[in-house]
């Protein structure tokens, strides 16, 4: 009786590591499970803001990795597409993306792409073009990016944080004000440009459930600056890139960015990431996929600060992250989690945390 029991036991066992080397493997080889990671840059080439700059030679590093490796170089038109329809990304997909609108963009970056036939997208800050700031595109030189196949998105017109409100304001007024600003950028770029865009990034990656109510009216599909590629389940409202600048712009973060998967979430809670100052919420996450290496998600808030991560049962779908102890000196904060998904190949999920802004002056 015993001896059967034991044979039993060591059946029951192998078949359970066969079981989730299996399901490894089918997660790993899953098409669903591909994604295509979206890259953010500022400037490329220009030395005077090191924090959100890249060096021309790392630039051109990213290029010839991804060249070397055989990424596909997709316009975001296409990565939403998939998104909508729900049709699978092949396994390699990246998309660029520029922020603001910088003439070290125009002189340093783009004749790069175009000379490989790679699209991108130039997120516009339209007061900044109509003020002529030197450091700024201007609308010929946007108008010459949009011939040569530049797709052009809304970054909205002051750069303002738009969740911030007036001494005085009441939160609606400062709803419509924000609605104002960016239908302000559409008007411009829709006449200059010839054609209202599609695509908007939150200035400063700020969005709460308003905001993004706004974007979905206006038709247009919403950017942050939370890491993490876009995969089927990712919301149209506010899709994750990964910001590339100068701490982390080498080929091997290039790399591990450009390769890692959207990580499966169903739900995040709660959804919306305004909080009140030194009150960050648990974040309560729930996997829309059974991941064979779940037990080995990490979270990770401001400087790597490992955070706790608990499971709600044992099924390994539904976690909790703990909060970071406090939010940054501008008061954003982010939570980054991983999951290996392969060799050397992760699932990616990152949440921001903003606080309510303190009033703004009239």
């Amino acid at each position: 009786m015993a001896h059967s029991l034991f044979h039993r036991t060591q059946f029951l066992a192998l078949a359970t590591c066969v079981f989730f080397v299996h399901t490894s493997f089918a997660a790993q080889n899953d098409p669903a499970l591909n994604s295509a990671a979206v890259l953010l840059y500022q400037h490329v080439g220009d030395e005077r803001y090191p924090s959100t700059n890249v060096t021309l030679k790392q630039f051109e590093s990213h290029l010839a990795y991804l060249e070397k490796h055989d990424f596909a170089i997709w316009p975001l038109e296409q990565v939403i597409s998939h998104v909508r329809s729900g049709k699978p990304f092949p396994e390699k997909v990246v998309a660029f993306t520029f922020d603001d609108a910088y003439r070290s963009t125009f002189l340093n970056a783009l004749p790069l792409l175009k000379r490989r036939h790679w699209p991108y997208t130039l997120f516009v800050w339209t007061d900044a073009i109509d003020k002529h700031y030197p450091a700024f595109m201007n609308w010929n030189e946007l108008r010459a990016a949009q011939a040569d196949g530049a797709s052009i998105g809304n970054h909205s017109a002051s750069h303002a944080h738009l969740l911030a409100r007036r001494k005085g304001e009441a939160s609606d007024v400062s709803l419509i004000r924000a609605k104002n600003d960016i239908e302000k950028a559409q008007t411009r770029l829709s006449t200059e440009l010839g054609k209202a865009p599609t695509l908007f990034a939150y200035p400063y990656g700020e969005f709460d459930p308003n905001l993004t109510k706004i974007i979905t009216e206006l038709g247009m599909v919403g950017f942050g600056e939370h890491s993490g590629s876009v995969g089927l389940q990712s919301d149209l409202r506010v899709l994750p890139r990964f910001p590339i600048s100068d701490g982390h712009a080498s080929v091997d973060d290039l790399a591990l960015r450009a390769n890692s998967k959207a990580m499966p979430i169903d739900s995040a809670q709660p959804w919306s990431p305004v909080h009140a100052r030194n009150a960050i919420p648990t974040l309560a996450l729930s996997l829309a996929e059974n991941l064979p290496q779940a037990l080995k998600i990490r979270c990770f808030g401001p400087a790597n600060t490992p955070l706790s991560v608990s499971w709600k049962d044992t099924t390994y779908r539904d976690f909790e992250v703990a909060p970071p102890i406090k939010s940054a000196a501008d008061g954003r904060t982010r939570v980054n989690c991983t999951v290996p998904a392969g060799k050397q190949t992760y699932y990616w999920f990152s949440r921001l945390w903003v606080e309510q802004y303190p009033r703004l002056p009239r």
